[in-house]
């Protein structure tokens, strides 16, 4: 089970720092937080842009959103494999965050609440 955890966590975290090191989100990050941190410390400014996105950075968050879904697969395969229940968690936590998304894509979310949500 340790082996299993391990070995998904660090092909997780390959996964999610090669999203990271794309070239194509280096604005966004400016808009968005990503940390690859178990508990990043948000800076204030990402917690308070009242600025709504562009059609730009949404087309962009799109992409984003796709590119996670193979880092994804990882983490629920991994859990999978360990623990049926930590696997329904992860699904309802995917769930929850995909909605968010949608919500934010829409336009009609600030990039403030929509990084406070995250």
């Amino acid at each position: 089970m340790q082996e299993v955890g391990a070995t998904t966590r660090t092909a997780a975290q390959t996964c999610f720092a090669d999203i990271d090191a794309k070239p194509d989100y280096e604005y966004l990050k400016k808009k968005m937080f990503l940390s690859l941190d178990a508990n990043p410390q948000i800076p204030l400014q990402y917690l308070t842009d009242k600025a709504l996105p562009t059609k730009q950075e949404i087309a962009a968050v799109y992409k984003l959103h796709a590119d996670i879904q193979p880092c994804r697969k990882i983490v629920l395969e991994g859990a999978a494999k360990t623990s049926a229940g930590h696997g329904a968690v992860l699904i309802g936590s995917f769930s929850a965050s995909d909605k968010l998304w949608v919500e934010f894509a829409s336009g009609h979310m600030t990039w403030g609440k929509f990084n406070s949500e995250r």
